[in-house]
């Protein structure tokens, strides 16, 4: 979304196409100080003033913080700018193929065909190389190799505002049984919370094609849950699966065999603390390497 704002505010007429029709509900992302690209682009939305920051660990001189509203926030408030530069976005609506004569594509969602200049694919590489009728059979198969871990996190209600952690810290990695978690409570940035019910994020990434991404949510909640302080009281849980979010291969180039059509997801991210730093970092690299080559 990040990448169709800027074309947008370059003066192209763009137009998104998300499978889903809306983000995972409303949480806490976490944040460091040393997330450039992140806290430009939260400052950019005028998110920064929903940061809360821990004043109680730092790690090599850097702090860590929570934006309130998470990931989700972030997608909303891109969206909102993009509608307000009448960016078309067609949210619940997954692309089934792109096709091209050579002078320019055809986008196929099943129940409409749309004709455009470019795209910009940004899904996982192996769902690149199924959508991609032009693409030579060397580039498929490369993208089709491309090897995937994922994030799972569950979200607890418990019973009450803060988790009775050793050292109070807003992350805590945890271990049981051979099998390693972090635990993040956002009740250490609330102190005045302590009496009300509080939820806690256990996140643990794992390779895409683990089973605990296709189990039902029980099992997945009660694997999880093995990392939620003993005496703690679960009232409720949701899973949150992200199957592809870092790549284990490496794509070099945005650009394709085929001109107009660019692939930018996971596989191009360079280093960063976590997967939203990434993600920043590789819309305002994209952007600056590939989208802005093409607007003169």
């Amino acid at each position: 979304m990040a990448i169709a704002l800027r074309y947008r505010q370059a003066g192209r007429i763009v137009t998104v196409f998300e499978a889903t029709e809306r983000v995972e509900r409303r949480g806490h992302a976490t944040v460091a100080s040393r997330d450039r690209a992140l806290l430009a682009l939260l400052d950019e939305l005028d998110l920064s003033a929903g940061i809360r920051w821990d004043s109680n660990i730092t790690l090599n001189g850097t702090r860590f913080g929570a934006l309130i509203g998470g990931r989700a926030r972030i997608i909303e408030t891109l969206r909102d700018r993009a509608r307000a530069l009448d960016v078309d976005i067609r949210l619940g609506t997954p692309v089934g193929g792109v096709a091209t004569d050579g002078t320019g594509f055809e986008v196929n969602t099943g129940a409409d065909t749309g004709e455009f200049d470019e795209v910009i694919m940004t899904v996982p590489s192996p769902v690149v190389s199924e959508l991609l009728d032009p693409l030579p059979e060397r580039e498929r198969l490369a993208l089709g190799t491309v090897g995937y871990v994922g994030i799972i996190t569950v979200s607890f209600v418990i019973n009450s505002g803060r988790v009775p952690l050793a050292a109070a810290r807003y992350i805590q990695r945890v271990s049981r049984g051979g099998d390693h978690f972090a635990l993040v409570d956002p009740s250490v940035l609330n102190p005045r919370d302590e009496s009300r019910s509080g939820v806690v994020y256990i996140t643990r990434p794992l390779a895409a094609h683990n089973e605990l991404f296709g189990a039902g949510d029980r099992q997945v909640i009660e694997h999880f849950a093995r990392a939620v302080p003993g005496s703690s009281d679960i009232l409720s849980a949701r899973v949150m699966r992200m199957p592809h979010a870092f790549a284990q291969g490496r794509l070099d180039s945005f650009t394709s065999s085929v001109p107009g059509l660019s692939i930018v997801n996971a596989a191009h991210m360079g280093g960063g603390r976590h997967h939203l730093e990434r993600t920043a970092a590789l819309a305002l690299t994209a952007f600056r390497q590939l989208c802005a080559e093409r607007i003169t």
